[in-house]
């Protein structure tokens, strides 16, 4: 079974046939897409504001997926500079990967087995941040049932644009025509949700495919105490003969023990069902030969595939040439996330909200959070 045939797989849930008239939507299923939608609220009121979603919220979507996301001097002085009451952990030293059976370090005279996708990002020291003093709304025990007696659970099937308004059809028959459209998910997948191409012009689309990225199996175990000192990242490959990339692995301390978090770029056209769980048996037994303590305090685990993960290098100033001819559809529509390109924003005006600071080429929480501050603050 491919792995595209396994998101079918996935169980939805569904209200009944409606349409929806709003003025603002957003499409997003993480901390930012929550953050934004709670602010909307907080300005415009709920009725005037819908929340679409892939799936309810558990507890494990206030958890942070994988190991650290910032990386590299640039996205670390941005935290430093305008959020610095979320840094928890700095580990600066660059990460560590596994060779002939001793963990070595990048940089060093020895050389890692080949890296794939956007493995190299995660080379660099980095930065651990306390998504509770980010986010404070993680901190409330009922926040989880608050937003999922708001969100639509619902599987969107297509996106339009028609008289100055987006149309969002869903797959159990639902729509939701917008003035504004926040979309917090991959460009890429905006591109193959819209449906009408011929209003998008050449320079667009190619666009949004060159941020068409691999999927990334992201796994999270909880232990019980903790089973190593390791502060770096650290890359173990899944093969020394074969070209399969490496799992990124990092320790987190945790209040019950320690965390450990794992992130591995996936083929997505490629990916079986049985290669996903042959990978996650080899990774099981790679942690168990290196950390012998492993199998005895695993708790609990947590897996989650995202076919649409990380995409390291967005040209904003190419999204914004994009969009000439297209004002109007431009006017309407706000990315945001991790993922997201920026445009609309004079150089005077970002400068306002982030003075002296070059925000070009920030990645992933950085960028995140870049694009949500610039919507509140503009």
């Amino acid at each position: 079974m491919a792995f595209k045939e396994l998101q079918k797989l996935k169980k939805i849930s569904v209200r009944e046939k409606e349409t929806f008239h709003t003025k603002y939507v957003v499409i997003g299923h993480d901390l930012y897409a929550i953050d934004l939608y709670k602010n909307l609220v907080r300005m415009h009121g709920l009725e005037h504001v819908k929340f679409l979603s892939m799936e309810k919220f558990t507890p494990q979507d206030f958890i942070k997926k994988g190991p650290s996301h910032v990386r590299g001097q640039k996205n670390i002085e941005f935290f430093e500079n305008f959020f610095p009451h979320g840094i928890q952990n700095k580990f600066l030293k660059s990460s560590m990967y596994l060779k002939e059976k001793e963990w070595k370090t990048f940089g060093g005279r020895g050389k890692s087995e080949a890296l794939k996708y956007h493995e190299e990002f995660f080379v660099e020291g980095h930065v651990q941040l306390n998504y509770a003093e980010l986010f404070p709304f993680i901190n409330d025990p009922d926040e989880i049932q608050k937003l999922n007696d708001e969100v639509y659970p619902i599987k969107i099937e297509s996106i339009d644009f028609q008289n100055n308004q987006f149309s969002i059809m869903c797959v159990n028959g639902s729509e939701f025509i917008t003035d504004h459209l926040y979309f917090g998910l991959s460009p890429f997948l905006f591109l193959n949700l819209f449906k009408n191409k011929a209003h998008l012009n050449y320079n667009l689309m190619e666009y949004f495919e060159s941020l068409k990225s691999p999927s990334v199996l992201y796994l999270n175990f909880q232990l019980k105490k903790s089973i190593s000192e390791m502060q770096q990242s650290f890359f173990i490959p899944l093969s020394y003969t074969h070209e399969w990339g490496h799992f990124i692995c990092e320790f987190w301390n945790s209040p019950s023990g320690q965390e450990l978090k794992v992130l591995h770029f996936l083929d997505k056209e490629q990916t079986t069902e049985d290669d996903i769980s042959r990978i996650i048996r080899m990774l099981k037994k790679q942690l168990e030969k290196n950390f012998p303590e492993f199998k005895q305090s695993l708790i609990s685990e947590f897996i989650v595939i995202e076919e649409f993960g990380l995409a390291p290098k967005i040209d904003d100033q190419q999204y914004t040439h994009s969009l000439i001819g297209l004002e109007q559809f431009a006017k309407n529509l706000e990315f945001f996330g991790a993922n997201a390109p920026l445009h609309k924003r004079s150089e005077e005006e970002i400068q306002k909200i982030f003075p002296q600071f070059d925000i070009r080429d920030l990645n992933f929480d950085a960028r995140a959070l870049m694009t949500l501050k610039l919507l509140y603050l503009s």
